[in-house]
């Protein structure tokens, strides 16, 4: 809804900044950048002083604020039953008392605490409690990679139960600094020195930028979950609170991605990528292609792609990254 709000008004990152402090509030850029990029609630005193940076009155969005801050909080359990079993026993006070306040009999499969059904429960009596939503990755976390029958030959894994989970767990455990799952097939890159240094001219330039958003620039895991896809850009800037202490972001997690294309992979920069970062949420894709000599900058993703593209623009042209970076890239020495 923040993003809605700050979409509707029609504010830069560095206007909202501004119409906060007039107003006494302090909120930064990086800040603001950094709320609306995470799926995670944002802290009370961001989202009052984003809504008064809009021109709005705070108090029912704090209202609403404080009413998913407690939901959140509120504990929960999960009851499920192997086949041929009766129902659990809810061995533990809390679980119980969760029971209680629900107000009806125990069920097999609901959710306690959340507004959610399990609608596959695990294979073992399980009891969790839980603090928060999982994310769509925790929530994949118990499904089995053990193989399904196939043709009957000792060894034969060429079906699994979860091949995306399959896929992801294999790639962590491949030696090398840059190993994706590409569409569900493993791709070890070894970037040439040319891409590497195309990759440097574009990360020197956005690197000062990204400091001053409280950023940074790397080649993490971007994973891309409900899809055989696990991607390590060339470079992504990612707000440095969001980058600590994570294995993987999601797209959506980063203020920009930026892919220079090789002989051997820019079909899949060009189409592949460009489709699924946007599927994902990336805000901003910049696509170097060095084989056509040009660039490209994709912005507004959504479902069915990018819905604005500045290019492509032969190299030597300057490109302006618009908020919250508001600078200018030299392509000239790519």
């Amino acid at each position: 809804m923040l993003r809605l709000l700050k979409e509707h008004a029609g504010l830069t990152f560095r206007q909202l900044e501004t119409r906060a402090a007039r107003a006494g509030r302090r909120l930064p850029r990086s800040t603001t950048a950094s709320a609306l990029a995470r799926p995670t609630l944002p802290r009370e005193h961001v989202t009052e002083a984003l809504v008064v940076a809009c021109g709005l009155n705070p108090q029912p969005w704090l209202a609403a604020h404080r009413k998913l801050a407690s939901a959140q909080r509120c504990p929960s359990a999960v009851i499920s039953d192997p086949p041929g079993v009766g129902r659990s026993v809810l061995a533990t006070r809390d679980a119980a008392q969760l029971v209680a306040a629900a107000g009806e009999p125990a069920q097999e499969g609901r959710l306690y605490g959340l507004v959610r059904v399990i609608i596959a429960p695990p294979p073992t009596t399980t009891l969790r409690h839980r603090g928060t939503f999982a994310s769509r990755r925790e929530e994949r976390s118990n499904v089995s990679t053990a193989p399904v029958e196939g043709d009957g030959r000792l060894g034969d894994y060429s079906r699994v139960a979860d091949p995306e989970r399959a896929l992801k767990y294999a790639i962590q455990h491949i030696k090398g600094d840059r190993t994706e799952i590409i569409e569900g097939v493993i791709d070890t890159v070894s970037p040439s020195w040319a891409h590497e240094t195309a990759t440097e001219r574009i990360r020197d330039q956005v690197k000062p930028r990204a400091a001053e958003l409280d950023c940074m620039t790397g080649s993490g895991n971007l994973d891309l979950p409900g899809s055989p896809n696990w991607y390590v850009p060339d470079i992504a800037v990612v707000p440095k609170d969001v980058a600590k202490d994570s294995g993987a972001l999601l797209p959506d997690q980063t203020l920009l991605v930026v892919e220079v294309t090789s002989e051997s992979n820019a079909e899949t920069d060009r189409i592949v990528k460009r489709k699924r970062y946007a599927e994902y949420g990336a805000p901003l894709y910049l696509l170097v292609d060095r084989i056509e000599r040009s660039v490209t900058l994709f912005s507004e993703p959504g479902q069915l792609g990018y819905s604005k593209a500045d290019g492509p623009h032969p190299f030597g042209t300057v490109i302006t990254l618009p908020d919250p970076f508001g600078i200018d890239l030299d392509t000239s020495e790519l």
